[in-house]
């Protein structure tokens, strides 16, 4: 009875989370972020539990990107890639065929010598890590750096998400210098691997703000550090939205 009870109240909330989604579709039309999408209909669902909401979001959203979505979106805004000249395809590509290779040497050894649950227990978890792996990949190309009206919409994949006003920029520059002290100081360089991820771009910010990680986690940075294949054009359009940003200010 209690089996069947879980997988009534699994069912149950899968109908209601697809339900939900696809009125959420309806309504946001026009937002092709997925993961934005998916963590909004969870925070409805859980209105008084944002992190449990932000948990659960973040477990669909690994299952949407690692097996169901596979179109990348046409941005209306100005976006910018950040997979196309890095070393993050290349990084991640060989940690998901190490997870392959080590499921399969380490399940093949413990199957041997009899140790069947320790073996689907390891196996369930490398297929868990490798599904991570393939849906934080495939986010980081549908999930672009994106202009939208006066705010920078930063992301990483699956990892971290920043949201930044043009009138919070105090400095932009060019560089991929080593971050010292990265977890202490208010800073975040938005990538999941910080020490192997590469970085081109530092944004300091004159007020700090909240930088969404995964899971629900949260830090407060006066410092973003990221990257973009193409720095140059990406620039030159933050030279623009603060000139436009100034203009406005002038006339009004």
């Amino acid at each position: 009875m209690v089996t069947l009870y879980a997988i009534f109240k699994v069912l149950n909330l899968v109908y209601f989370f697809t339900s939900s989604l696809y009125k959420e579709l309806s309504i946001n039309r026009n937002n092709k972020d997925y993961y934005f999408i998916i963590q909004s209909v969870f925070q409805k669902i859980y209105p008084d539990n944002t992190k449990y909401a932000n948990l659960i979001a973040q477990e669909f959203s690994v299952i949407a990107y690692g097996i169901f979505l596979w179109r990348k979106p046409i941005y209306d805004d100005k976006f910018f890639s950040y997979t196309r000249t890095s070393s993050s395809l290349i990084v991640y590509l060989m940690l998901f065929l190490v997870a392959i290779i080590e499921t399969l040497c380490l399940h093949l050894v413990l199957f041997h010598f009899q140790f069947y649950t320790f073996s689907f227990i390891l196996l369930f978890l490398n297929i868990y890590t490798a599904l991570s792996l393939i849906a934080h990949l495939k986010a980081m190309k549908m999930r672009p750096i994106i202009w939208s009206n006066d705010k920078l919409l930063i992301k990483n994949g699956l990892f971290a998400n920043a949201t930044l006003d043009v009138s919070n920029i105090d400095s932009i520059e060019v560089t991929d210098k080593i971050i010292d002290n990265v977890r202490q100081d208010k800073k975040i360089k938005m990538a999941l691997l910080r020490k192997i991820e590469m970085h081109n771009i530092k944004i300091s910010l004159k007020e700090d703000i909240d930088v969404h990680l995964f899971y629900g986690l949260k830090k407060v940075v006066n410092e973003v550090y990221f990257y973009v294949d193409d720095k140059i054009l990406f620039l030159d359009e933050v030279q623009i939205r603060k000139n436009a940003w100034q203009n406005s200010l002038i006339s009004n």
